[in-house]
């Protein structure tokens, strides 16, 4: 009889004893100083998918309107990283826009996730060709102000070639460059402009 109480006295005693353990690591699991120290993602936070979006396409200088410009975009952390698109109608002008794109995600502070990449492409589908005003690939952390903004120039004509551009982004973020192909001429940065392989002096030289 001893003997049972003994073992019973220490079997609640051992119960209390995990019951503390469990709520004490989540009391510290939770905290978001904690999580980032151990890459734990518990917490969600905010991932920019996309800036606002603007543009108009021409075609030998005429606008484009009532065509559909595609917008996909494709994230880790985010619906197990399927691809995602979006769509948006030209009007008469061929102008088109897409509203700034921002999801919440795990991922940034999970341990296997924190160098996921966002990618994001913009481009008009015609006779199974695509004409890409912007692909890229990028951080999760939000789009650094001149890229952002450019993503609000996206005015092109599909006669243009597609260049790639280098954009240093060192003075911006963590991340020294950020690389974008486009059929889209970004008039002021023809010194990271490359089209097949070599550095442009001009947009018009390729008009030529």
């Amino acid at each position: 009889m001893i003997w049972i109480k003994r073992s019973l006295f220490g079997s609640v005693k051992k119960t209390v004893w995990l019951g503390s353990l469990v709520i004490l690591a989540l009391v510290i699991f939770q905290h978001k100083e904690v999580q980032a120290v151990f890459g734990i993602g518990i917490i969600k936070q905010d991932v920019e998918m996309s800036p606002e979006i603007k543009g108009r396409l021409t075609e030998d200088g005429v606008p484009l309107s009532g065509v559909t410009i595609t917008r996909r975009f494709a994230y880790e952390g985010y619906k197990k990283g399927e691809e995602q698109l979006d769509y948006s109608t030209t009007d008469a002008n061929g102008a088109f826009s897409f509203p700034e794109l921002i999801i919440k995600s795990r991922y940034p502070k999970d341990i296997f996730g924190q160098n996921a990449r966002v990618n994001l492409r913009v481009y008009y589908e015609h006779e199974d060709t695509n004409y890409y005003l912007w692909f890229s690939s990028s951080s999760h952390a939000p789009f650094v102000e001149p890229i952002a903004a450019l993503l609000q120039k996206l005015n092109t004509d599909l006669s243009n070639k597609e260049i790639k551009y280098q954009f240093d982004t060192s003075p911006y973020s963590e991340e020294m460059q950020q690389i974008v192909s486009s059929i889209c001429y970004f008039e002021g940065y023809e010194e990271v402009a490359y089209f097949n392989g070599e550095l442009i002096s001009s947009f018009s030289t390729l008009t030529e």
